[in-house]
């Protein structure tokens, strides 16, 4: 059911979309049977894992998964690291957007919803996960044992693993009175004051639940990190760092009251992380990174101590000098001397906490100061004010504000993707030589104590370069409802051609063009490259399925090409997904994370309702020129409505008029004049776009393929109906001797049983066949269409020398 249930945000094509994955984790070692939901999961061939060592194998297959989750098992080889990795499904419809999927290294429990009540709960044992998930207003309850004195963390992850979970823990103690809580976040620390049976609550924040809403719960004493400052390392350098948190190894530690009568330790460590530590921890994802966190770079560090490891801590990978922030510097005469370029590590700490750095500065020099705190996972917006100290003539200073930096929101690709974030980024060039101050604070200003609102301060010498992020355009449905969203990945039909958008992060003040390309495509799909305009954020990769493409899919491998200082740069784009459907953005959170495993996906099986193809893919025209593009339409049976096409791709082209086709139209011409637009000159790249309805058939062969199984199924039930019959009369034949009707009373109990069975088999395929018939029939989708791509060479303006 969870598989036929329709969309909510009007139809479209159909592609493949998994929901969950469950249970969401399995222990290194081990095997498991897990089930997934949902859309659009017909023909399921596998699940493809981001580790070579997480292996998939369908126990049955069908050409296609209407009316039951397949059965899938799930093996972990031995010598695969525990971190998250990601999953998803290879089927009919493509490949499916990713989920996070865990590979733990302890006891793996499944909990089965039988602890609604908080007489009747689930015993969780210490250093165990269970993999669970929440009814609507239902409260799942664990039992622990717990030894009065020792402190204990209670792990609930759910947003780390795309699940829709917000996570509420409370611990009861053997008289039932709450004794801690942690409303949202998943994560809490007690200490027993008793010996004794505990018991957790999880529940979500707003008690909602259903098979969305699942959960890994982990009940232990390891020790827990909840920072490390500075949160930063260079590498191969020996570096001191305080770490703060819970359980800490070793006996050279002292403790910091936080809140009420909780401890929390702080100790010195002396780290030292191998240069290629980026290397090998780069299949697994850290915390749900945003899009807009690709540039933070950050890598997995945990403490090795007798009682187990720590949970991982992301440090930012550096090569400037590396400072500690140190306090006091709350006030401006107690300001940390800092000595750029350098690197501070520091954090939000204590409650309503103020940073001041002072520093040398020279008139014409520039710097870039950039903060990272959100973009390291934090609740954080760093405020950053630049001051001028001046020194009056009685010996004391005067601050004078040279500017305030606020967090910078950048979304070039709009609902496609959120790349923004709530640090702050900001070219410095000093008016006056002199002492400078730079004054750092949370603008949220969190009541609560904690050290974990880490950040990482850098000023830095212009190193002009950029970061690019690639996302599967969003289909745009006829109701121009431009609020609605939904987990897509690029899914080609032949004929069809789609785009790839590609936003890019400029950094310190890089400001040049981006040629972009796609490499490692599926047979049979082509990409003449694109382009990201000199001061543009986004650019367009069209991708077209030749007529005769193969069935394939590959991941998209983007790459940005430019060059700073007569030097060439290059970066591969970060792929990013949209984790839930979301109808209108206006009202509910729309959730997004980078991903390793998006995927471009061709279905040979299928042929795109219309084709719009240039007759000449490459045009070359002067800067005033008027041109007439002639175009090649091919239409499939069904198209219900004209289609507005309009130029996509490339800004200046945005004023065009539409052109409009109609149904069976065959050839169309459009007219592009390049004086009125002002187009400027090089290489561009765009698609004829616009929408229709179109009337679609799901599947109709796999409805024949569930009828040839049902008349299969008929004719046997039939057979064995007449054989029933046969055996009937024979074993009540009065003429027949009695040891002849005793053998044909067995056989007649036999048949009997075969007809149980071809009953129970003709049932199943008549249900399969009603199901399989049902999707087939012809329905109205909202299609959007894209022309094969057009390059357009512009000449430039030439000069006129003034004459005398």
């Amino acid at each position: 059911l969870v598989l036929m249930a329709p969309e909510k945000l009007g139809a479209q094509l159909p592609q493949a979309r998994l929901d969950s994955i469950f249970p969401p984790g399995c222990a290194q070692g081990t095997e498991i049977e897990v089930t997934i939901s949902g859309a659009d999961l017909d023909g399921l061939k596998t699940l493809f894992f981001s580790h070579p060592g997480i292996q998939a194998e369908m126990l049955e297959l069908e050409p296609s998964s209407h009316s039951n989750p397949p059965k899938i098992k799930v093996t972990i080889a031995q010598d695969t690291p525990p971190v998250i990795y990601e999953t998803c499904t290879q089927g009919y419809f493509g490949a499916s957007n990713p989920r996070a999927f865990v590979v733990g290294s302890g006891q793996e429990l499944k909990e089965e919803g039988t602890n609604h009540h908080s007489g009747k709960p689930l015993d969780l044992p210490m250093g165990a996960t269970v993999n669970g998930w929440v009814d609507e207003r239902a409260v799942d309850h664990y039992a622990v044992k717990v030894e009065q004195g020792k402190s204990y963390t209670i792990e609930c992850l759910a947003a780390g693993i795309d699940s829709k979970l917000d996570a509420s823990l409370v611990v009861l103690n053997t008289e039932s009175q709450e004794v801690a809580r942690a409303r949202r976040g998943g994560i809490l620390h007690f200490q027993a004051r008793h010996t004794g049976r505990y018991v957790i609550q999880v529940h979500d924040f707003q008690f909602r639940g259903g098979p969305h809403f699942f959960y890994r719960l982990r009940f232990h004493d390891h020790p827990w990190i909840e920072s490390v400052v500075p949160p930063a390392f260079l590498p191969e350098e020996p570096t001191q760092h305080t770490v703060y948190g819970y359980r800490l190894p070793g006996d050279q530690h002292r403790n910091d009251t936080i809140r009420r009568s909780k401890e929390i330790q702080r100790m010195e460590w002396e780290i030292r992380i191998p240069d290629t530590h980026s290397e090998t921890h780069s299949m697994g994802l850290p915390y749900p990174k945003q899009p807009g966190d690709v540039t933070s770079r950050t890598f997995p560090w945990k403490l090795d101590s007798q009682s187990g490891d720590s949970n991982p801590f992301y440090l930012g990978k550096t090569t400037a000098p590396l400072i500690r922030e140190l306090e006091p510097n709350n006030a401006p005469n107690e300001a940390h001397l800092i000595t750029p370029p350098c690197e501070i590590g520091g954090h939000f700490y204590p409650a309503r906490d103020i940073d001041r750095f002072q520093f040398e500065a020279k008139q014409g020099d520039i710097w870039w100061i950039e903060v990272f705190s959100d973009r390291l996972g934090q609740p954080t917006s760093p405020y950053l004010l630049i001051q001028r100290i001046e020194t009056l003539s009685n010996g004391e200073p005067s601050y004078h504000d040279v500017k305030e930096v606020l967090p910078q929101v950048s979304n070039p690709l709009g609902r496609e993707l959120d790349t923004g974030h709530r640090d702050s980024n900001v070219r410095f060039e000093p008016s006056h030589d002199g002492m400078h101050q730079l004054r750092l604070s949370d603008l949220f200003q969190h009541s609560k104590e904690t050290p974990a609102h880490v950040y990482r301060l850098i000023l830095r010498k212009p190193n002009p370069d950029f970061d690019l992020v690639v996302v599967a355009s969003q289909p745009k449905p006829v109701s121009n409802n431009a609020r609605t969203i939904k987990p897509v990945e690029t899914l080609l039909r032949r004929g069809m051609t789609l785009p790839l958008q590609v936003a890019a992060i400029r950094r310190d003040g890089f400001n040049g063009p981006i040629m972009l390309e796609a490499g490692s495509l599926p047979n049979g799909v082509s990409c003449p490259g694109g382009i990201i305009r000199e001061g543009e954020q986004k650019g367009w990769l069209f991708l077209t399925a030749q007529t005769n493409a193969p069935t394939g899919w590959t991941p998209p491998n983007v790459v940005g090409r430019s060059t700073v200082n007569d030097q060439q740069i290059s970066h591969a784009a970060a792929p990013a997904t949209t984790l839930w459907p979301v109808d209108d953005t206006n009202n509910q959170e729309v959730r997004q994370r980078l991903s390793a495993l998006s995927s471009i996906a061709v279905i040979a099986e299928e042929t795109a309702p219309v084709i719009i193809t240039p007759l000449e893919h490459e045009i070359f025209a002067s800067f005033d020129q008027s041109l007439e593009i002639p175009l090649s339409i091919h239409w499939a049976e069904g198209i219900k409505e004209a289609i507005k096409l309009k130029a996509v791709g490339a800004s200046f082209l945005d004023k065009l008029p539409e052109l409009e086709i109609k149904p069976a139209q065959t050839n169309a011409v459009f007219k592009v004049n390049l004086a009125d637009i002002k187009a400027p000159s090089g290489v561009s790249r765009f698609t004829l776009s616009g929408q229709t309805k179109f009337s679609y058939r799901n599947q109709p062969q796999v409805a024949e393929h569930y009828k040839t199984k049902l008349q299969e199924a008929e004719a046997q039930w039939a057979k064995v109906q007449d054989l029933v019959k046969t055996e009937q009369g024979k074993a009540q034949d009065p003429g027949s001797k009695p040891d002849k009707r005793k053998e044909a009373e067995a056989r007649l109990i036999s048949a009997q049983d075969q007809l149980k069975e071809a009953e129970a088999i003709q049932k199943k395929a008549a249900e399969e066949s009603i199901v399989a018939e049902e999707r087939a029939k012809p329905r109205d989708v909202e299609l959007t269409v894209y022309s094969a791509p057009i390059s357009l060479v512009i000449t430039p303006e030439t000069k006129k020398e003034d004459t005398p």
